[in-house]
């Protein structure tokens, strides 16, 4: 209306009092902008605490439907496992019956079974999940975070099964002597044929064969390849030298032969291991040798005329062994070794010690009168677990839960 009045010359622009009357109308045009954004803010909280207070009632809700879960003992609860709570599946016990010539492992939420039928997944209320093969004679099982690997040492073929799914299946020329995971999930296959040592061949993560390598005159005692996959390191004994003399080899894949050789002369390699952080250590009866992937020697520890009975190197910080003189009456002695080949922590327990297992902060010692003994890295005793009289070895999974494995079923161990 004041358009049209303007128009016909009523009322003038530039009149004070027109301007005057416009003023409260720009204002108010303003006010409502700014209510409309208070508005917006207000509804934006309300949707934030509604969604807050949605999340509490669930948390809520799953404490006390699954509070006997959220114990100090499974403050490492994985996903994976809390999933299976869920679901209706107790996986704190496995029934199954215990059979000593058996290999198991714990994987994945469940039981790997080695035996002569093959190889089996037990879950937990659900049976066999899973059977690998018949036609193995003898199984040995690794595992790392995504694969296990049996094969049939007498020769003709191995298995990787990631969860419940057969990734690969193989038959080999001549015999399998060993196999190794890798941590990045490729593997070793190590093998005799006629005329050879040994011949390594080595699989990506994708089961593709990504080096060979024909070994004519030692013998390897072990081999794992890199996190990569790039290199590989292998444990041999040298069997045209006069006198007792293993050794290292250093290999790049990229390469035909290797790259660096390192001798220990009057002493036996047993165990070669890649750590998360790229170095390698290498157990021999006479104490650990810490290496760089071009075989330059960061450290070094010796047994001082001990023996080595156990024995774990998977950690990036440290590698610890139980050793002891072969006499009556000696249960040994831990000793927890860093990189640099320093001794940072020992213990003396009071029975044989029977298995050895590690995470990234502990020592994990299984006795000969069934005890759990938990040290920290430096050797200092945190738990002491009486076990059931009917234990026969105690497992790791891949999420650092201890199970005690009995005569009929498997447990979760608190400690």
């Amino acid at each position: 209306m004041q358009d049209d009045l303007r128009k016909r010359g009523i009322i003038d622009p530039d009149d004070p009092q027109y301007r005057r009357r416009e003023r409260p109308v720009i204002r108010k045009r303003r006010n409502i902008q700014a209510e409309r954004e208070k508005r917006a803010q207000k509804a934006k909280k309300n949707r934030n605490r509604l969604v807050l207070f949605g999340i509490i009632f669930i948390i809520v809700v799953l404490l006390i439907r699954f509070g006997d879960l959220f114990t100090v003992s499974n403050i490492k609860y994985t996903f994976d496992n809390f999933g299976a709570s869920i679901r209706g599946e107790d996986i704190s016990t496995i029934d199954f019956t215990y059979e000593p010539e058996n290999k198991y492992a714990m994987y994945k939420g469940g039981l790997v079974i080695g035996s002569s039928e093959g190889v089996r997944i037990r879950r937990p209320n659900k049976g066999d999940a899973f059977v690998a093969s018949r036609t193995f004679s003898d199984i040995q099982i690794e595992k790392n975070d995504r694969y296990v690997i049996a094969y049939d040492y007498l020769g003709q073929g191995y298995t990787v099964i990631s969860g419940t799914e057969v990734e690969s299946s193989q038959t080999v020329d001549g015999s399998i002597l060993t196999a190794r995971l890798s941590r990045g999930g490729g593997y070793s296959i190590l093998t005799k044929i006629t005329g050879y040592r040994g011949v390594i061949t080595d699989f990506g993560s994708n089961h593709q064969i990504i080096y060979q390598y024909y070994v004519a005159k030692d013998n390897i005692v072990d081999l794992q390849l890199s996190p990569n996959n790039r290199r590989m390191a292998a444990a041999y004994i040298d069997t045209e030298s006069e006198s007792l003399k293993g050794g290292v080899s250093f290999f790049d894949i990229t390469k035909d032969e290797p790259v660096a050789r390192y001798d220990i002369v009057g002493e036996i390699p047993l165990r070669v291991e890649y750590k998360e952080n790229n170095l390698i250590a290498v157990l021999h009866s006479g104490g650990f040798i810490f290496f760089r992937p071009n075989g330059r020697v960061v450290g070094e520890y010796s047994f001082e005329g001990n023996i080595p009975y156990l024995a774990d190197l998977s950690q990036s910080g440290y590698a610890c062994a139980v050793i002891g003189s072969d006499t009556s009456g000696d249960n040994g002695e831990l000793v927890i070794v860093n990189n640099s080949g320093d001794l940072r922590g020992s213990y003396k327990p009071d029975a044989a010690v029977k298995k050895v297992l590690t995470n990234n902060s502990c020592v994990f010692l299984y006795t000969a009168d069934n005890e759990l003994i938990v040290v920290d890295w430096r050797g200092n005793l945190q738990a002491e677990v009486q076990l059931d009289s009917n234990t026969r070895n105690v497992l790791m999974d891949e999420s650092n839960n201890i199970y005690a494995l009995g005569l009929s079923h498997v447990e979760k161990i608190d400690y």
